[in-house]
């Protein structure tokens, strides 16, 4: 029996170390993130701050200015491309930043499910299903032959094609393919083929005449576009048409190149192109709204991470020194009366430490002080509230 009793206190104490190990991992991993977060934040802030004093309006594209150079620059205007991006199989052609061909095929799709039953068995279920799917799928691996007797190849295999101009000019400047392929006006696109570019097609693609259909979007290789059979495909087009752009970033050599905070040797840049005429506080704008939702997203994360961590400390044995008793206001005889809601406390009042240090140490004195001044609310206050008062027992109990 000692035996025994050995062995189970044993393999409590693994357990524990184990649990315990993992609560600790977790919250440095969730104030780890934290700390990334804040620094990128606080520093694309600072950025921000920097390209609105120091951004240059560029009032003349027709030339290149020298006394521009390695200055970061706002311009607007009409870019031009001279040679338009051709689909080198479909023929499909158009002066744009980019043009992307999709292709999707008609797939049977397996779906596996476990579940236990009653006598805690494992029972295994599949399911089918036809989907579209950018890639063929192996049905060769699936659970039922009927299923794998059912399933079809794709009537023919193509690969997706992505393009991106490289001769698009805003005046005498020319636009680096950076910047062409992230302006946000994707658009649909119709092809248009002639009779003679068309038989040029079906023998590329070595296919019978009524299986190649023109859609409104692009290509559709199969018996019918409006109902869609196992084994067709699909080809979709897409482009960002050339058009009148806004752009923030830095003059280098007739181009432009991403601006980095010279004062700051971290790799944060701005590099912008927007369609339309935006202004230039507007476009810090937008990059000012992205770091604060990213901002806003990274502490959700850092918080579930660290919250978890610290459910799974070994708040019993952390409760028997005094420090901890003092600043969850209990002591050693009550601690199992004080809540979850201390731990949590404790918690975020640790994330504002960290959060309120980085941006303290990344000059932002206003918000590094703030969050500084709330973690130490959070610590020290309850220390000089009035704890609970237990009841005396009546005379009668």
């Amino acid at each position: 029996m000692a035996r025994k009793s050995k062995g189970r206190d044993s393999g409590d104490i693994i357990a524990n170390v184990i649990v315990h190990g993992l609560g600790v991992a977790a919250l440095l991993c969730g104030l780890f993130v934290l700390w990334w977060g804040e620094d990128q934040t606080s520093r694309y802030s600072r950025l921000g701050g920097t390209a609105r004093r120091s951004a240059v309006e560029m009032t003349d594209i027709s030339r290149t200015d020298p006394s521009l150079e390695g200055k970061l620059v706002h311009a607007t205007g009409m870019a031009e491309c001279s040679t338009p991006l051709e689909d080198p199989l479909f023929g499909v052609s158009l002066k744009a930043f980019t043009l992307k061909r999709d292709v999707r095929y008609y797939q049977l799709v397996e779906h596996e499910t476990k579940k236990k039953d009653e006598n805690g068995r494992i029972e295994v279920t599949y399911e089918y299903s036809p989907r579209w799917m950018r890639s063929p799928v192996p049905s060769g691996s699936f659970h039922s032959s009927y299923q794998r007797n059912r399933a079809k190849p794709p009537l023919k295999v193509l690969k997706s094609l992505s393009l991106t101009a490289e001769d698009v000019r805003l005046g005498a400047y020319r636009i680096p393919a950076f910047l062409a392929g992230s302006v946000q006006n994707a658009r649909l696109v119709s092809p248009t083929l002639t009779e003679e570019g068309r038989a040029a097609l079906l023998r590329d693609l070595h296919l019978a005449g009524d299986l190649l259909h023109e859609t409104r979007t692009g290509f559709y290789i199969g018996r019918d576009p409006s109902t869609p059979h196992l084994g067709d495909v699909r080809i979709m087009f897409s482009a960002r048409p050339i058009t009148d752009v806004s752009i923030l970033a830095q003059v280098s050599n007739g181009s432009f190149v991403r601006y980095h905070n010279p004062k700051d040797p971290q790799n944060v840049n701005i590099g912008q192109i927007m369609p339309g005429a935006v202004s230039l506080e507007d476009m810090v704008g937008k990059v000012d709204s992205d770091v604060t939702w990213g901002g806003w997203l990274v502490r959700g994360l850092s918080l579930l991470l660290a919250g978890l961590g610290t459910v799974f400390l070994p708040w019993d044995w952390m409760m028997e020194s005094a420090p901890v008793r003092l600043l969850v206001n209990g002591s050693a005889a009550d601690r199992k009366e004080w809540g979850v809601g201390a731990v949590f406390r404790l918690c975020l009042a640790l994330m504002l430490l960290v959060a309120g240090a980085t941006w303290l140490l990344n000059g932002g004195a206003a918000a590094g002080g703030t969050l500084l001044a709330c973690s130490a609310a959070l610590f020290f206050l309850p220390c000089i509230l009035p704890g609970k008062k237990k009841r005396k027992p009546s005379a009668s109990a």
